[in-house]
């Protein structure tokens, strides 16, 4: 066989066919493989979040890599679909490095999927409003803090699963209903796109009935000569 090596294949095995000799089976080649689909959300709050993929087809293992392709690769099996950060993420962007291994040990192309992580909350809202006052259906206002994505908030309780909701962009907020005498608290927190929520913030209502309305003050004017006098009602 030495003095065959030089040969293209196709006449070695020709000189083989007519010498009689058998002619060696040819490994077959195994095909290399796409780089997996990773998922993640854009942007959480979780500082343990998990990137997944879909299987693909023929793969005996796969092995990751974050914000890096140069340092150590980490290898699973073919059965896992999903990677988590066995510590908690730094806040900012992460970015996971996948391939898939062939039957034969050779690795795909990467693929990648970056993720932020954003665990700092809103400012806590300023809330504002007139107390005492007799207006039975009394106005609460704020100023709107950077990254506010949503609100929530409730009047007179802080109940786990009665909490309403606001859009951003709302700056005040008043009841449907006129509210009985008393003293009434809202209480309003923010939420930014990663879904942190702010430090809940309050402000009571005194609402009293019986305080009299203001006056409604006239007088003449201009006034020429003498002195002026207001009225009122």
């Amino acid at each position: 066989m030495n003095r065959f090596k030089s040969l293209p294949i196709f006449i070695v095995v020709a000189l083989l066919l007519l010498s009689g000799c058998p002619v060696p089976t040819l490994p077959t080649a195994v095909p290399e493989l796409d780089a997996p689909a990773l998922s993640a959300a854009a942007l959480t709050n979780d500082n343990t979040p998990t990137w997944t993929w879909t299987a693909v087809a023929g793969a005996a293992g796969y092995r990751v890599q974050r914000n890096s392709q140069t340092g150590a690769w980490t290898e699973l099996p073919a059965s896992q679909l999903g990677w988590t950060p066995s510590g908690p993420l730094s806040n900012g962007s992460h970015t996971l490095y996948i391939q898939a291994a062939n039957s034969a040990g050779s690795w795909s192309v990467s693929s990648s999927r970056t993720l932020t992580v954003d665990t700092f909350p809103p400012a806590k809202p300023v809330l504002e409003a007139a107390t005492p006052t007799n207006d039975a259906t009394p106005s609460w206002s704020w100023a709107e803090p950077a990254d506010t994505a949503e609100y929530r908030f409730q009047l007179d309780a802080q109940l786990p699963d009665a909490w309403a909701t606001l859009p951003a962009g709302t700056v005040s907020w008043s009841p449907a209903s006129p509210l009985p005498d008393g003293s009434h608290t809202l209480y309003l927190g923010a939420r930014d796109e990663a879904g942190n929520w702010s430090v809940t913030a309050s402000k009571a209502v005194a609402v009293d009935s019986l305080i009299p309305g203001a006056p409604t003050v006239s007088a003449a004017s201009p006034v020429h000569g003498g002195s002026a006098t207001w009225t009122w009602t």
